[in-house]
């Protein structure tokens, strides 16, 4: 996780330039990491365990009626310890390559709960550590072929960093996903990454809108027009438009005369 490569520069900093007096540094960046080897060594543990399960936040269609498709979040239950949210676990897991596994068990966990909900597809965050896994396309077929689900009904979540970070090997990775029958959704955009080269030159199926743009829509005249072009463009390129992030009326209502597909948030509905 990022505490733990904070720690592991400045203790090794520190012991370079003699300097290990400042205890009281040194102190709260040991707490630090370790808290992050706990977890790590526990998510291990949740692993050989069966202790992870996921929950479904639906994405409705334009009117906020029907259930299109399911995005699974991924929810840990640590036997006898204080919860630990995703935001700071998946991160330690990433660090330390527990997130293969971890992310193939959400895939195909989400593969089997999806298969009971005709015509709904199901949608998984894929994380850029995953994404730079030479295997993933072929684990993430060994998934499909194992469950039975239908890969067209199955979404993987991109972020906007994964294009930025090396455009090439996320090309060559979409390909690959795609070549399977699985639409690619590409994650957070409008933060700021993406530029239309880039949308030019993917072939993405959907582009779901950054919540800190949902956020904004009904106050700032700037994100309106902001969100209408990012849907006029999406529809150029013929991908579709997913709003998150929805947390009161007046946003769907907005979004609706933007002219997006699908409507996501806490105001629609909780966890399924």
């Amino acid at each position: 996780s990022e505490l733990m490569r904070q720690a592991d520069v400045a203790l090794y900093s520190a012991k370079r330039a003699g300097k290990m007096r400042y205890h009281w540094y040194q102190t709260g960046l040991d707490e630090a990491q370790a808290r992050a080897r706990s977890i790590e060594s526990d998510l291990r543990t949740a692993l050989e365990k069966d202790q992870f399960s996921l929950v479904y936040q639906p994405l409705f269609d334009h009117a906020g009626k029907r259930i299109r498709s399911a995005e699974a979040l991924l929810r840990w239950h640590r036997p006898g310890k204080e919860k630990v949210e995703p935001g700071e676990f998946i991160p330690i897991a990433e660090y330390s390559g527990l997130i293969d596994k971890i992310g193939l068990w959400v895939i195909r966990r989400a593969c089997l709960d999806g298969l009971a909900w005709a015509k709904i597809n199901v949608s998984v965050n894929v994380s850029m550590a995953q994404l730079r896994n030479p295997e993933f396309p072929d684990l993430l077929a060994q998934v499909l072929e194992e469950t039975g689900f239908p890969p067209m009904r199955l979404e993987l979540e991109i972020s906007e960093r994964f294009l930025a970070a090396d455009h090439v090997q996320a090309r060559r990775m979409i390909e690959a996903i795609r070549a399977l029958g699985v639409s690619v959704v590409l994650d957070e955009f409008g933060s700021g990454l993406t530029s239309l080269g880039f949308l030019r030159s993917f072939n993405f199926s959907k582009l779901k809108v950054d919540r800190s743009l949902t956020a904004e829509v009904a106050v700032s005249e700037a994100t309106r027009n902001v969100v209408h072009s990012s849907v006029a463009v999406a529809r150029a390129l013929g991908m579709a438009v997913t709003i998150g992030g929805v947390e009161n009326q007046e946003q769907p209502d907005l979004m609706r005369i933007a002219g997006c597909d699908e409507l996501q948030g806490w105001h629609l509905s909780g966890e399924l």
